[in-house]
């Protein structure tokens, strides 16, 4: 059956393939990730671990110059025959899939309109919230979002993709003093400006497709961690001198959510190496020219980018027969015998004739 066929191709061809290859870029930036100073930039880890997952979705036969080329060995999965259990683990792959985003999208459904289910539409927002956001916009250089109070909410939070909603628990305006206020604000709207949720999305996005691989998994979690860092970091880029106020702010709100399930966006519920390592880079920030950071970081991502994500052999330039082609598929471990098939019969009845 041919949607046979194109599944099999598409897992043994493509997702086969790259997830091995991300799985050696995966381990080498682990121990990349774990060379760096402490206090090394968060963005550049950050960087890091996308490229992870920017190399599953590239093509797995993609090379360049300078790239490493044949990592992995030609080698051919099958042999002449296929069998049958490798045309039921494409479909293994896309149940898992599919349930994986329903059980996804129904949790965002859920815990969304249990948040605004919190929500007093006629009550007034607090005077000093409604300040705080004013003036974290502006330092910010973003829009004002549309800004709730929720009793359901553990945590201040921003929720939503494209029409961002900045959600504060009942209370907090009340709990904090109105400069600690403004700074937990200013964390919230650091996530608008960096298009957090963009990320996270594709984050998501990668891991749902690629969730029976754990390097996946723990890649999207590193990278949920920093870009924690990386909001501080922008933060404290638009509240120079603030250091101190900052960190004490994020410490009361940590507090006050210490204990409490994780709710998607919840930024202060995190383990306490995290709290602490988040509080060293505060500390550490001070010190930092945002702009010459961020072309530094630029900078080495690109030159990574171009050396780690191509990782499949160049082209030798002889082309292979119909038939070498599905024995011993070129680059890394590409099974190709799915769709070839049929040509490379043909091939040997024309050469018998």
């Amino acid at each position: 059956m041919p949607y046979v066929t194109v599944l099999a191709e598409l897992f043994w061809g493509h997702v086969v393939p790259v997830s091995l290859q991300a799985a050696l870029l995966a381990l080498a930036v682990a121990v990349v990730d774990r060379l760096l100073p402490r206090r090394a930039w968060p963005e550049l880890r950050a960087g890091l671990w996308a490229l992870v997952l920017l190399r599953l979705l590239v093509p797995p036969d993609v090379a360049s110059p300078w790239s490493p080329g044949g990592v992995l060995p030609e080698t051919a999965l099958f042999g002449d025959a296929v069998p049958r259990w490798a045309l039921a683990v494409p479909f293994v792959w896309i149940v898992g899939t599919g349930l994986l985003v329903l059980a996804v999208a129904w949790r965002y459904r859920a815990e969304r309109r249990r948040l605004l289910a919190g929500v007093n539409a006629k009550a007034q927002l607090p005077e000093p919230l409604v300040l705080a956001v004013s003036r974290a916009a502006s330092r910010l250089g973003v829009p004002e979002p549309r800004t709730v109070v929720s009793r359901e909410a553990r945590g201040p939070l921003v929720m939503g993709t494209f029409r961002p909603v900045l959600v504060i628990p009942e209370g907090l305006s009340e709990a904090l003093d109105p400069g600690r206020l403004e700074h937990v604000v200013l964390h919230e709207l650091a996530h608008v400006k960096r298009r957090d949720a963009l990320r996270a999305l594709f984050c998501a996005a990668v891991q749902m497709a690629f969730w029976f691989h754990p390097l996946v998994w723990i890649a999207t979690r590193r990278l949920g961690v920093l870009r924690e860092s990386c909001c501080d970091r922008t933060a404290l880029a638009h509240a120079r001198g603030e250091s101190e106020g900052y960190s004490r702010a994020l410490l009361e709100v940590a507090a006050r959510v210490a204990g409490e399930r994780p709710e998607p966006g919840l930024a202060f519920v995190v383990p306490h190496h995290s709290l602490a390592l988040r509080m060293e880079l505060i500390r550490a920030s001070d010190g930092d020219v945002p702009a010459l950071r961020r072309v530094t970081v630029a900078a080495v991502l690109g030159a990574l980018a171009v050396l780690a994500v191509p990782l499949a052999r160049e082209a030798e330039g002889a082309s292979r027969s119909v038939a070498e082609l599905v024995t011993r598929p070129p680059g890394c471990l590409q099974l190709r015998y799915m769709v070839l098939e049929r040509l490379a019969k043909e091939d040997r009845e024309e050469k018998k004739k």
